[in-house]
């Protein structure tokens, strides 16, 4: 499935092989999704921190990741992984369908439990 694939890639690619390329610009991500974000970085700035990022800027709500209207860096971020294309979200349904099936299978799926309210509450991706 093409969200089920993860690499490692460099967040700022104009950091890679620099002395400012360290792990905070290492992250993991799904191959597919990385293939499908913007290649220019620049059309895209300012870009937030992520060594200091709280995911709570990011919140997604009726299908899509959203986040303060004031908030460029956020907004850039979103636009930059490109999370919100309509070619993903048909992908990203499909994806979550599986990680809920999956969750049924082990128990993991009562409101109760603290792994499905995580869930809930914060997209995978943006935990850090």
């Amino acid at each position: 499935m093409p969200l089920d694939s993860v690499e490692v890639e460099h967040f700022d690619p104009q950091l890679k092989n620099t002395s400012s390329d360290n792990i905070q610009n290492w992250h993991a991500v799904i191959r597919w999704m990385n293939s499908h974000k913007a290649r220019k970085v620049e059309n895209f700035r300012p870009l937030p921190d992520l060594a200091r990022w709280d995911p709570e800027r990011v919140r997604f709500e009726d299908g899509e990741f959203v986040c303060d209207e004031n908030d460029t860096e956020a907004d850039n971020l979103i636009r930059f992984l490109g999370v919100n294309k309509p070619e993903v979200f048909d992908h990203r349904a499909k994806h979550v369908a599986r990680i809920k099936k999956i969750l049924q299978l082990v128990g993991w799926d009562t409101p109760s439990s603290p792994f499905f309210k995580s869930l809930q509450k914060k997209p995978l991706f943006l935990v850090r």
